[in-house]
């Protein structure tokens, strides 16, 4: 078995701004740094980890190595992987989207999809993320829950650190493979807040008496609307999309070949880490978080 804890980017400026940023290489925020900041402390302290993937966009990226950073030699192996990415928006990349309660605006504007085979022009739909999700989970999940059978939860634990839809669509395709009456069915890991993070423990499907249990409780979701959330109710965001596989509603030959899993839901959007997680005020949490300026706090030191 295997413990998998995904977390979602710190906020970047384009949450901040209701930007539609999927491949767009958006910066963290102030705040978004200091999210970074605060859940790397957090599981400097919880979680001894083996591995961590991460979206290759800086958002994420940043996101990741403050995880990195604060683990305890030796270090986590850390990967990269363009297929992490969020949902590209094609056009509607770096354009504001709209509310009801806001339509008037200056410059183009692109209303949030509908339906999971919606896309813009030169965009991804939900589908194409989900077909991104089931190659990363062929190419770099599955080997780990084979290597890991046979023991506890808590000997691998791996993370990704990437962004909320890629998030919700990774693990709906991980669960659909747990096919047993008590497998989780809820949705309620969509709608991420930023650093929030959701825990599963992942087995081959002979490993399930080891775990018992999969009831969670969800931490409510960020109120600020950005996409990620409208969808849920050294950056390459330049590639050309990553090949894929012709998408099909059902399971595919690829994710037939997917041994049957136990998957247990442990925690979901926890946000324990961001109690003493304020924003700055007069906008300069909002603001683009600059590596080279210095914390006041640094001074204290």
């Amino acid at each position: 078995m295997l413990t998998l804890t995904f977390v979602r980017h710190g906020e970047s400026v384009d949450n901040v701004r209701n930007i539609w940023a999927g491949w767009k290489d958006s910066e963290l925020s102030v705040h978004g740094f200091n999210q970074a900041k605060a859940v790397g402390e957090f599981f400097s302290a919880s979680a001894k980890i083996d591995n961590i993937f991460a979206s290759p966009l800086q958002r994420a990226k940043i996101t990741a190595m403050q995880i990195y950073d604060c683990q305890p030699d030796p270090k986590p192996v850390i990967t990269l992987s363009p297929l992490l990415r969020e949902q590209y928006w094609g056009v509607a990349e770096g354009h504001p989207f709209i509310f009801p309660s806001n339509m008037v605006k200056e410059g183009p504007h692109y209303k949030p999809l509908i339906g999971r085979s919606s896309r813009f022009h030169e965009g991804e739909s939900l589908e194409d993320v989900e077909i991104r999700a089931g190659q990363f989970i062929d190419e770099y999940i599955a080997p780990l829950v084979l290597s890991s059978a046979g023991k506890s939860a808590r000997e691998v634990m791996v993370f990704i650190v990437a962004h909320g839809i890629m998030i919700s669509e990774m693990i709906d395709a991980i669960i659909r493979h747990d096919t047993s009456e008590g497998a989780p069915r809820s949705k309620t890991w969509r709608g991420l807040h930023n650093t929030g993070w959701t825990r599963l423990e992942i087995g081959l499907e002979n490993e399930r008496s080891a775990v018992s249990g999969s009831s969670v409780t969800p931490t409510t979701a960020d109120p600020r609307i950005d996409p990620e959330a409208l969808v849920a109710a050294g950056a390459q965001s330049a590639d050309p999309l990553p090949k894929m596989k012709e998408h099909s509603p059902n399971l595919s030959s690829e994710e037939a070949k997917r041994p049957h899993l136990m998957v247990r839901i442990t925690h979901v959007n926890e946000l324990s880490h961001l109690a003493n997680v304020t924003r700055q005020p007069g906008g300069i949490g909002s603001s683009p978080h600059d590596p080279k300026q210095t914390s006041i706090k640094d001074f204290f030191r």
